[in-house]
């Protein structure tokens, strides 16, 4: 999101350890959830920010204000943590 907003800006953002970080824990959890340490379903949302994270980075991210940015952020971690207590009650 920072370097979004720092794009957007026409600042100087570096989108490679974001989307690095992004795609390691979305990896990470989809092994763990393949060993069956965690519902293999808990590791949907992480590929669902990766995208997120994807789409920010990209060319065509959305040229909104930090505010609108905030509150799809806090939709998403919602969003997030209602799917992994659906994956753990499941």
């Amino acid at each position: 999101v920072r370097s979004s907003l720092r794009l957007g800006k026409g600042e100087p953002a570096g989108f490679w350890l974001p989307l690095l970080t992004a795609a390691g824990a979305a990896a990470g959890l989809t092994v763990l959830g393949a060993f069956r340490v965690l519902p293999l379903w808990a590791a949907l949302p992480a590929w669902v920010l990766l995208g997120r994270t994807l789409w920010f980075a990209s060319p065509f991210r959305p040229s909104w204000p930090a505010r609108k940015i905030g509150i799809l952020e806090a939709l998403l971690g919602v969003i997030y943590l209602a799917a992994i207590t659906v994956a753990y009650r499941g």
